[in-house]
């Protein structure tokens, strides 16, 4: 599947996609046990009927991946993972791989989908805010280093901008 830029072809991932997601989460600056965490997790997600990650290609090259689950006792999915190549960054890639996200959870029936990230990610907070995610609540000190987390949902009786 490829978005209406052109900019990109999303595709189902790969464990060979691996390194390329290892090489991503280390440019945006993510700590080492979240990498390996993230490796682990992309593989059986990818495995599971109950989850969708994809992979954004440019130029055939992996530049940006996103992993989406959903939950069974609230009927929302939500977004585990987001990650683009800095280098790749602004150029509708993460749009793309949410909006693929988004078909999968409407293609299972769920009512929308959320994502959970850090208070201080001021520009992932844009961007969420940018696609028809709305912020919900925030969590004090929701991640292991105290830091506060923030929920964005997106309920499907609501549009999605494109």
């Amino acid at each position: 599947m490829t978005n209406a830029s052109d900019a990109c072809t999303i595709r189902p991932f790969r464990p060979a996609d691996l390194p390329h997601i290892r090489r991503i989460l280390l440019a945006i600056g993510w700590a080492e046990r979240y990498i390996a965490g993230s490796e682990r997790a992309a593989t059986m997600l990818a495995d599971s009927p109950d989850a969708s990650a994809n992979v954004a290609l440019v130029a055939g090259t992996p530049a940006g991946f996103c992993a989406v689950e959903m939950h069974a006792w609230n009927t929302l999915a939500q977004i585990q993972w987001l990650a683009v190549d800095p280098a790749q960054q602004r150029r509708g890639i993460a749009r793309a791989l949410v909006a693929a996200g988004v078909d999968w959870a409407r293609a299972q029936g769920t009512r929308g989908i959320y994502l959970d990230t850090p208070v201080g990610n001021l520009g992932g907070r844009f961007f969420y805010e940018a696609v028809g995610f709305l912020a919900a609540y925030t969590m004090p000190r929701y991640y292991d280093d105290v830091t506060d987390g923030v929920t964005y949902q997106l309920f499907f009786d609501e549009t999605l901008p494109r």
